[in-house]
Order: structure tokens, then sequence, then C-alpha cells
């Protein structure tokens, strides 16, 4: 079994960087950042983006608005090769895609996109600055996972002696799981599968035969559970063969697949609890 490779890029790094900068205590403009309905003031800021997979790309949208008295021009600059950063509407009037003048009490949109990749060390970052000195930052963090994940369990169960199995104990009854689905995932019912095979032909049990019953139960949590009842083998003797009383094996394999959840990202002000409305999430596409 392959497990998945988990790399979880934090935005520590990058501000520890700037931690004894004489420009962040020169912030030439205030912003505020909005994602949908959550506003909030400051100059670090970091994107949650979850879990991501691999090389596929992801983008978002934040609103940044000039809670000045006057009009400033904003440059985007990115840190890291996996980021990109523009402005949706820019007016710059060389046509430049990182540079926007916004007027007093305006918001325009910033467009960021991402390519996940384990390989980075340092959290990618967008920085808008204004006449040289930096006026904000957002760095992104993210944990790399697969985009799927299959459970497998299962094994051998036994039935009950034949004539226990037909007399006295019914037949016997096991139960087989999955268990929930995995943080950040869900069920794709169309994935579940389980197969049943008795270790010797000539007594056969699977989950189609009406020796052996494979009864699903209602899903739970992403939780996939098999009721199994297996029926031994018993025949009386007569003139043609001995009497027969045979427990039966039967190997049974359960598997379920689930798949990551649409990503979801939190926008945090690290330097400020500023927060003007209630917290939200967008999801990513």
């Amino acid at each position: 079994m392959t497990f998945a490779r988990i790399a979880t890029v934090f935005a520590c790094s990058y501000f520890a960087a700037f931690a004894g900068s004489s420009d962040l205590h020169k912030v030439p403009l205030a912003l505020e950042l909005k994602l949908n309905d959550l506003t909030v003031r400051g100059s670090r800021f970091v994107a949650e983006l979850g879990i991501q997979v691999e090389k596929r790309p992801v983008s978002f949208r934040i609103g940044v608005r000039n809670i000045n008295s006057t009009g400033q021009t904003i440059d985007l600059f990115k840190s890291g090769n996996n980021v990109e950063a523009r402005w949706s509407d820019p007016n710059d009037k060389m046509g430049l895609i990182t540079r926007s003048t916004l007027n007093a009490g305006e918001e325009q949109t910033v467009i960021i996109r991402l390519l996940p990749t384990a390989a980075e060390v340092n959290a990618p970052t967008v920085t808008l600055s204004s006449a040289g000195a930096i006026a904000a930052s957002i760095a992104v963090s993210y944990r790399i996972d697969l985009a799927e994940k299959t459970r497998k369990t299962g094994g051998a169960y036994w039935s009950p002696l034949g004539l226990e199995g037909q007399i006295l104990l019914g037949k016997a009854h096991y139960k087989l799981c999955t268990g929930a689905a995995p943080l950040g995932y869900h069920l794709n019912p169309d994935s579940i599968d389980i197969h049943a095979k008795s270790e010797r032909d000539d007594h056969p049990r699977n989950c189609g035969l009406s020796y052996m019953e494979c009864r699903p139960e209602p899903v739970e949590d992403g939780d996939v559970c098999y009721d199994l009842y297996i029926q031994g083998h018993w025949k009386a003797a007569n003139l043609d063969h001995d009497d027969e009383n045979d427990a039966i094996k039967v190997d049974v394999d359960l598997q379920a697949t689930y798949v990551l959840d649409g990503s979801t990202f939190r926008l945090l002000a690290v330097d400020s609890n500023d927060s003007l409305r209630a917290p939200s999430r967008q999801s990513i596409r």
C-alpha cells in the first residue's frame, strides 16, 4: 500500500524573514482584505487552503480596499515558483496586470493562482506594496494529499460445523467495516465492492449463494459495513457416502474509495484581531 506524501507549507518562515524589517513600520497605506463575508485589517495575512492535490491548480480571489483618504498605486509581487498574482481589472497606463491604482475607499480584486507542490520549503507569498514599501503580505498555507483514498479490509471467516449450522447455531455471523471516512474526504458510493470465495470449491460460499449472505448496513460517516452470515455443510450418511459435517472457510474482501472534499480556505490576519464580519470559507476552484 502506498501512503500519501504529506507536505504542510507554513507561513511562519516568510514572516520571520521580515520580522526585523523597518519597512513594516513604515506602511504608507491601510488596507482591508476581504474574502466573501470576511473582512480583516492588518499587514500580514494567511490564506489557509487545507488539503490540496499536488500539481492540481487552484485559484481564489481576495478583495483589497484602500481605506486611506487618498488614492494609492499598489504593486503585486510574488515569492515562490508555484504562485502567480494579478489584479482582475487593472488600470495601469502601461498595461501591467500586477499594478493598479485604487481611489480612496475603492475596492479591487486580486486573483491568486497556485500550483501546489510538496517541493516548496517556504510559504508561497503575495506581497502588496506602494511606493516601494510593503503594505501587506499574504502567505498561502496548504497540505498535500491524495485526490482519492481506497480502504481495503477483510480476511478469513469460518462457518460453524454443518450440523450445528443447520440445527443448533444457524449461520455464523460476522460484521465487516471499512471505518469512517478519512478527515476531509467523502465516500464514493459507486466504489463499494465486496467479494467472498470459499476455500473449497465443492462447498461454494459467496455473497450470491443461498448458503451465505452479505447484508449491507446503512452507511454512517462514510463507514461501510456488511453483516456476513455463513452456513456450514452437513449431509446425512446414506448408501453412497459417509456422514459429512464440515466448517467452511471463506475469504472476504471489502473495499471502498473516498474522494477529497471540495477544498475550502480561510483568510486570517496574523497581526490583527480586527475582524469586521463573521468568518467564512470560500471553495477553491
